[in-house]
Protein backbone atom coordinates (compact mmCIF):
# COMPACT_ATOMS: atom_id res chain seq x y z
CA UNK A 1 0.00 0.00 0.00
CA UNK A 2 1.27 3.49 -0.87
CA UNK A 3 1.55 6.07 1.86
CA UNK A 4 0.54 9.64 0.95
CA UNK A 5 1.57 12.67 2.99
CA UNK A 6 -0.29 15.91 2.48
CA UNK A 7 1.33 19.18 3.53
CA UNK A 8 -1.41 21.76 3.71
CA UNK A 9 -0.47 25.34 3.07
CA UNK A 10 -2.00 27.45 5.82
CA UNK A 11 -4.75 29.71 4.52
CA UNK A 12 -4.29 33.45 4.75
CA UNK A 13 -6.22 34.92 7.66
CA UNK A 14 -8.51 37.93 7.12
CA UNK A 15 -6.05 40.09 9.09
CA UNK A 16 -3.14 38.96 6.93
CA UNK A 17 -5.19 39.71 3.83
CA UNK A 18 -5.94 43.26 5.04
CA UNK A 19 -2.29 43.91 5.92
CA UNK A 20 -1.10 42.52 2.59
CA UNK A 21 -3.58 44.69 0.73
CA UNK A 22 -2.56 47.78 2.70
CA UNK A 23 1.12 47.20 1.92
CA UNK A 24 0.63 46.81 -1.82
CA UNK A 25 2.10 49.55 -3.95
CA UNK A 26 1.00 50.88 -7.29
CA UNK A 27 3.86 52.25 -9.37
CA UNK A 28 3.61 55.33 -11.55
CA UNK A 29 6.23 57.45 -13.27
CA UNK A 30 6.30 61.21 -12.76
CA UNK A 31 7.37 63.74 -15.41
CA UNK A 32 10.94 63.68 -14.05
CA UNK A 33 11.06 59.98 -14.91
CA UNK A 34 11.10 58.84 -11.28
CA UNK A 35 9.28 55.61 -10.41
CA UNK A 36 6.93 56.32 -7.50
CA UNK A 37 5.45 53.58 -5.36
CA UNK A 38 2.06 54.74 -4.11
CA UNK A 39 -0.02 53.33 -1.25
CA UNK A 40 -3.22 54.02 0.58
CA UNK A 41 -2.48 55.80 3.85
CA UNK A 42 -3.73 53.68 6.77
CA UNK A 43 -6.62 55.24 8.67
CA UNK A 44 -4.70 55.54 11.96
CA UNK A 45 -1.87 57.32 10.12
CA UNK A 46 -4.32 59.97 8.94
CA UNK A 47 -4.95 60.90 12.57
CA UNK A 48 -1.22 60.97 13.28
CA UNK A 49 -0.67 63.27 10.30
CA UNK A 50 -3.28 65.70 11.64
CA UNK A 51 -1.43 65.75 14.94
CA UNK A 52 1.90 66.30 13.15
CA UNK A 53 0.69 69.22 11.01
CA UNK A 54 -1.02 70.94 13.92
CA UNK A 55 -4.54 72.25 14.37
CA UNK A 56 -4.22 75.34 12.15
CA UNK A 57 -2.84 73.49 9.15
CA UNK A 58 -5.22 70.55 9.65
CA UNK A 59 -8.15 72.99 9.47
CA UNK A 60 -6.77 74.45 6.21
CA UNK A 61 -8.61 72.47 3.52
CA UNK A 62 -6.33 73.61 0.71
CA UNK A 63 -3.20 72.57 2.61
CA UNK A 64 -4.60 69.16 3.55
CA UNK A 65 -5.96 68.46 0.06
CA UNK A 66 -2.51 69.19 -1.38
CA UNK A 67 -0.74 67.18 1.32
CA UNK A 68 -2.83 64.01 1.09
CA UNK A 69 -1.55 62.81 -2.33
CA UNK A 70 2.06 63.41 -1.26
CA UNK A 71 1.50 61.20 1.80
CA UNK A 72 0.66 58.32 -0.55
CA UNK A 73 4.24 58.23 -1.82
CA UNK A 74 5.81 55.12 -0.27
CA UNK A 75 8.94 54.98 -2.39
CA UNK A 76 10.85 56.95 -4.98
CA UNK A 77 13.01 54.98 -7.42
CA UNK A 78 12.90 51.98 -5.09
CA UNK A 79 13.91 53.91 -1.96
CA UNK A 80 11.38 53.45 0.84
CA UNK A 81 9.65 56.57 2.16
CA UNK A 82 8.26 56.36 5.69
CA UNK A 83 5.09 58.15 6.64
CA UNK A 84 6.24 61.41 8.22
CA UNK A 85 5.78 61.88 11.97
CA UNK A 86 6.73 65.56 12.37
CA UNK A 87 6.07 68.75 10.44
CA UNK A 88 9.73 69.07 9.33
CA UNK A 89 9.51 65.50 7.96
CA UNK A 90 6.32 66.45 6.12
CA UNK A 91 8.03 69.46 4.55
CA UNK A 92 11.02 67.31 3.58
CA UNK A 93 8.67 64.87 1.81
CA UNK A 94 6.91 67.72 0.00
CA UNK A 95 10.30 69.10 -1.10
CA UNK A 96 11.50 65.70 -2.25
CA UNK A 97 8.31 64.87 -4.15
CA UNK A 98 8.21 68.24 -5.83
CA UNK A 99 5.41 69.33 -8.12
CA UNK A 100 6.09 66.39 -10.43
CA UNK A 101 5.65 63.81 -7.67
CA UNK A 102 2.61 65.63 -6.31
CA UNK A 103 0.89 65.63 -9.71
CA UNK A 104 1.61 61.94 -10.35
CA UNK A 105 0.29 61.01 -6.88
CA UNK A 106 -2.71 63.34 -7.27
CA UNK A 107 -3.71 61.70 -10.56
CA UNK A 108 -3.43 58.25 -8.98
CA UNK A 109 -5.53 59.28 -5.96
CA UNK A 110 -8.18 60.83 -8.21
CA UNK A 111 -8.33 57.76 -10.45
CA UNK A 112 -8.41 55.41 -7.46
CA UNK A 113 -11.21 57.29 -5.74
CA UNK A 114 -13.49 57.24 -8.76
CA UNK A 115 -12.50 55.59 -12.03
CA UNK A 116 -14.66 58.14 -13.85
CA UNK A 117 -12.80 61.12 -12.36
CA UNK A 118 -10.38 61.33 -15.26
CA UNK A 119 -13.31 62.08 -17.58
CA UNK A 120 -15.00 64.55 -15.25
CA UNK A 121 -13.09 67.62 -16.47
CA UNK A 122 -13.86 66.78 -20.11
CA UNK A 123 -17.53 66.22 -19.27
CA UNK A 124 -17.75 69.59 -17.54
CA UNK A 125 -16.01 71.40 -20.40
CA UNK A 126 -18.22 69.73 -23.00
CA UNK A 127 -21.46 69.87 -21.03
CA UNK A 128 -24.55 71.64 -22.30
CA UNK A 129 -24.62 75.17 -20.97
CA UNK A 130 -20.83 75.35 -20.52
CA UNK A 131 -19.55 78.42 -22.37
CA UNK A 132 -17.05 77.61 -25.12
Amino acid sequence: MTKVTVHATPAETPSQSVIKSANQLTHVTDTKGRKLGLRRVPFLEEFRIIEAVGADRAANQVYMSMLNPVLCIAEIDGEKIDIPRTHPQIEALIQRAGEEGFLAAFKWVAASADPGTADTEAKVKNGAGTPA
